[in-house]
């Protein structure tokens, strides 16, 4: 039995190129289009689009496990200036204009968490002052 994975193409939260929505949303497509080819259409279950409801439109790719694809992360966030360059049908991106998530957010966590405890330690002293 194959394992079943899945690569979510997330576009941004707010979109600086194309004259329209559609416009920008066809060049996530044309991302997870690309995707569908490279691994090849025998593989693919199933193809879901989110709407902007929540947050921003992505498409979901679920495929059956490959090796060609072990190494890549299940999320891609796609660019405004990758958006840009599909619309001007400008060649395929450099590898550094679409990101991937970190896999760990640990580093955020921690600041949020020394924040905290400054705010705290702030007020604290403001009530209670020694």
């Amino acid at each position: 039995m194959t394992a079943l994975r899945h690569k979510t193409f997330v576009g941004p939260t707010i979109y600086w190129q194309g004259g329209t929505l559609n416009e920008n949303r066809e060049a996530i497509r044309a991302e997870a289009e690309e995707f569908v080819n490279r691994i090849g259409l025998a593989n693919v279950v199933s193809i879901c689009e989110h709407a902007m409801s929540f947050g921003p439109f992505s498409v979901v790719v679920w495929y059956r496990e490959s090796a060609a694809v072990l190494a890549e992360d299940a999320v891609v966030l796609v660019k405004n200036a990758l958006i840009a360059r599909r619309l001007r049908k400008e060649p395929p991106p450099l590898p550094s204009e679409t990101y991937h998530l970190p896999r760990a957010p640990v580093d955020w966590f921690l600041i949020g968490l020394i924040a905290l405890f400054v705010a705290i330690a702030l007020i604290a002293n403001f009530f209670w002052p020694q």
